[in-house]
């Protein structure tokens, strides 16, 4: 695509933000805790008025609704993607993804995957659209000079690992071609006694979508992982 269509990504944000209701996470309740793409809290301070607003009173959601609007209305795709809370990144990208010039449609689904906490478990993006979100991506939109030099030069046939606690998903798009990165990500939730794996596959260098220097990450596509082992 051209250029962005910034009205539309605008649009689109909006309609993310009437998408999901005001409702205090059940499993937490008493702490004001919600789960919407542009607030964890109920509770906003308004350091204007000297007051805090109350999302599960409809003024209070219609004038916070109205000030986001005014917001997302003079901003830029780097200022809507800043607004989204990360468990929503990736959910975010999808809907404005076509409305996105190459290079913001690269930078936007690599900030957003990085940023958002387990997009590899993301139930609005499943793993099945994010290969495909990738697979749209020109290279040197979604890398770096850097990336994609470590790219350039990657074998033809990788091995790569994947560190996984026991309720994270298997086979998912992030894998590391560094052995301790992949350790560490098994043992990041010992602390709390959950055991984690690490998992050893073979991908071919076709298969493989970007690489991200944050944590040697390695994007693949899962359907082409061989010998998938746990070690």
């Amino acid at each position: 695509m051209g250029e962005t269509n910034i009205e539309a990504a605008r649009t689109i944000t909006m309609n993310l933000f009437d998408a999901f209701p005001f409702e205090e996470n059940k499993e937490i309740e008493g702490f004001g805790i919600c789960s919407h793409p542009f607030t964890t809290s109920l509770f906003i301070p308004d350091r204007s008025n000297h007051r805090i607003i109350d999302l599960r009173n409809k003024e209070d959601a219609d004038g916070y609704r109205a000030w986001i609007d005014e917001i997302v209305g003079r901003s830029n795709i780097v200022r809507l993607y800043m607004l989204i809370q990360k468990a929503y990144k990736m959910t975010w990208f999808r809907f404005v993804s076509p409305y996105l010039s190459d290079e913001d449609y690269g930078t936007m689904l690599k900030e957003c995957w990085i940023m958002e906490d387990n997009p590899n478990q993301d139930e609005n993006v499943p793993i099945k659209m994010a290969i495909e979100l990738f697979r749209r991506a020109k290279k040197d939109c979604i890398m770096d000079k850097e990336e994609q030099k470590y790219y350039d030069n990657l074998p033809e046939t990788l091995t790569l690992y994947r560190g996984v606690s026991e309720d994270r998903e298997r086979l998912g798009l992030s894998w590391t071609d560094n052995y301790n990165v992949a350790v560490w990500y098994q043992k990041r939730f010992k602390e709390w006694e959950r055991d984690g794996i690490v998992l050893k596959a073979e991908v071919k260098k076709e298969d493989v979508l970007a690489y991200f220097e944050h944590d040697n990450e390695i994007i693949v596509d899962t359907k082409y992982l061989k010998d998938v082992t746990e070690i």
